[in-house]
């Protein structure tokens, strides 16, 4: 069966148009929904970095402001790094005393008494005059032993070794040395972690 339309042409057309119409009306509504959703999520989406941002700001702020109140101690240290630099030039030249007292110190025996110790400091060495008293004279011999023993004394010469009046086995002595291998004085530096 033929459908006849007994409508004039112009009211087809006008009816195709309003359907196009309609049929473009819902395309560009569809269009602007989806326009204005992507605005939407894009427009949170970008909101997310700036508040970052700004809260990336406020902290710099902070932590410049944090470092600035503590600028007095970069002041500090070079005042100490300068203060160091003094001392080590002061000390650059000086045998590390206490190391070699302490090595002197290790190596009397029981019986022996140093009543002076006197340093004679030159360019490369220092003499030592070692003055006491032992209980005996193999004690004396033994004490001269172990400070050749310690490789920080190049010789050691006997000046005089004489029995002590009141006791007839001690005896008195003077030892000249001659250090010139000492280890250069050192200053202490606290390494920072």
């Amino acid at each position: 069966m033929k459908m006849i339309s007994l409508l004039p042409s112009e009211y087809k057309k006008l009816k195709k148009s309003a359907r196009q119409r309609e049929f473009l009306l819902a395309a560009l509504g569809i269009l602007c929904i989806v326009a204005v959703f992507s605005y939407g999520i894009i427009k949170i989406m970008s909101s997310i970095p700036g508040d970052k941002l700004r809260m990336l700001k406020s902290e710099n702020e902070n932590l410049i402001s944090n470092i600035q109140s503590l600028e007095y101690l970069n002041e500090r240290e070079q005042g100490i790094r300068k203060e160091t630099d003094i001392a080590k030039k002061a000390v650059s030249t000086q045998p590390d005393w206490l190391m070699l007292y302490t090595a002197i110190s290790s190596t009397l025996p029981e019986g022996v008494q140093l009543s002076s110790i006197t340093a004679d400091p030159e360019e490369n060495r220092v003499l030592f005059s070692f003055q006491g008293s032992a209980v005996s004279g193999t004690v004396l011999s033994s004490w001269m032993d172990q400070m050749n023993e310690l490789e920080l004394f190049s010789g050691l010469n006997l000046l005089y070794a004489r029995s002590d009046g009141e006791n007839s086995d001690s005896v008195v002595f003077e030892v000249k040395a001659v250090a010139d291998k000492l280890p250069p004085f050192e200053i202490f530096e606290e390494v920072a972690e």
